[in-house]
């Protein structure tokens, strides 16, 4: 036996944090016994006299592995497994419009919605990989520009489509949305659990004040105030769905006074589902300092009933869906791309596109690029953290020639994540 290469152990003051980056394990002991123990990991057979119950612990948990265990190869099996798992994940856009300008926003918004003739090509492609692919489940999530301005022409009728053939195939289907969530009143929330509209992703911008100078919309009162009342609107029709609460942060952000705000708005007992994330605006420079108001916010808010995410780390080995042989992207227009984060959206030379029997039609081989893993190169295969992240960001991989870490982009400070996620689970 021997120890896991990607174990994580951490000391503070008082106590000893463990965390396997494979299988995610986490341990909590006490400074004294978790040191010892650390130290025991170059003597296991002296670990196991001591204490089987341990030895076994950490066994379980992927901490102790047997020696002839190539972790690496693990790793890259998994993610083979991820990539060609057939539980298909399509992501389709109604338009690229949207109904505010939002100034960290990637996309260019457009005049733009999905025809007939292009939903009806939407509807043969979900039919091709029931019936002929054989997929094993179905994931529809509806990205934009913002997707409710056509809710009732376009999101309406293909989603009550695939959930029929779903049914029809007896194979589990879900539907969700990223959305600002300024659009999803109490009338179309009513509508959502027939559609099994089960996962969303809403974004705020900080506190009202903040918020309603980022989205600005003359037509709406307080977008904040509109977003807040439609996802209690969801909850209240749907106590299945539930919804993830993106907060696009600046250091103005983490000053202010969101977290009250937030609860002024969303009632205590729907807030177990909700989720609230974290994210830098990507404009700003990653500052580790940052981090401990950071963890300090999603304190705040576990302690007022909402979920956290405080360790945004890869759970399927694959660092994003693109990579997915059983995912695809569908625009307003019919073409086909993986990333929603580049100019694919807009390009004249379209990345595949759908052809009259509903089939994606790829140029130049791209999704079976995109399914190449990002993490070959030695300083990842050399990496502790890379069951974490998984490599560089697909996009990024296929675009530039050189290899970058993206870890420095972010605020996070692993150290402090893992012991604060650790002392939650404790």
């Amino acid at each position: 036996m021997k120890p896991s290469y990607y174990n994580f152990i951490y000391h503070t003051e008082s106590s000893s944090y463990w965390m396997n980056g494979i299988t995610h394990a986490c341990l909590k002991f006490s400074k004294i016994l978790g040191e010892k123990v650390e130290g025991l990991l170059e003597n296991i057979p002296l670990l196991l006299n001591n204490s089987k119950e341990l030895y076994d612990i950490l066994v379980n948990g992927g901490f102790i592995i047997p020696k002839q265990t190539d972790e690496y190869k693990f790793i890259y099996d998994r993610y083979m497994e991820s990539v060609q798992s057939k539980h298909y994940f399509l992501i389709l856009l109604p338009t690229l419009n949207c109904n505010f300008t939002c100034p960290y926003c990637v996309q260019t918004h457009i005049p733009s919605k999905m025809s007939e003739e292009t939903i009806n090509k939407v509807k043969k492609n979900l039919k091709y990989m029931v019936e002929i692919e054989h997929i094993q489940s179905l994931t529809l999530e509806w990205f934009g520009g913002e997707p409710f301005l056509y809710f009732n022409e376009v999101v309406k009728p293909i989603t009550l489509y695939a959930k029929e053939i779903c049914e029809n195939a007896h194979i589990p289907f879900i539907s969700g949305a990223t959305t600002n969530g300024s659009l999803i009143n109490s009338s179309i929330a009513a509508q959502l659990p027939a559609l099994e509209f089960l996962r969303f992703q809403i974004t705020l911008d900080g506190d009202e004040k903040l918020h309603n100078t980022v989205k600005f919309n003359p037509a709406i009162n307080s977008a904040f105030k509109e977003t807040l009342n439609n996802i209690t609107s969801i909850l209240n029709h749907n106590p299945h769905a539930f919804i993830t609460l993106r907060i696009n942060y600046t250091d103005e952000t983490l000053k202010s006074n969101l977290v009250n705000e937030i609860c002024s708005q969303i009632p205590h007992k729907l807030r177990s589902k909700v989720t609230v994330t974290l994210k830098k605006v990507w404009q700003h420079s990653a500052d580790k300092n940052r981090f401990s108001s950071y963890i300090e916010i999603l304190d705040n808010f576990k302690a007022e009933g909402f979920n956290v995410t405080k360790l945004d780390i890869s759970s399927s080995f694959i660092p994003c869906y693109v990579n997915k042989k059983y995912y695809a992207c569908i625009n307003y227009d019919g073409g086909a791309i993986k990333c929603t984060n580049c100019d694919d959206l807009y390009a004249s030379n379209l990345r595949g596109e759908l052809n009259d029997n509903g089939r994606i039609i790829w140029n130049d081989k791209f999704d079976i690029q995109t399914q190449n893993p990002s993490f070959t190169n030695e300083p990842c295969r050399t990496c502790k953290r890379l069951p974490l992240c998984m490599g560089h960001c697909p996009k990024n991989h296929l675009m530039m020639s050189d290899w970058k870490c993206k870890w420095p982009a972010f605020d996070i400070d692993l150290k402090q994540a893992v012991v604060s996620y650790i002392d939650d689970l404790y």
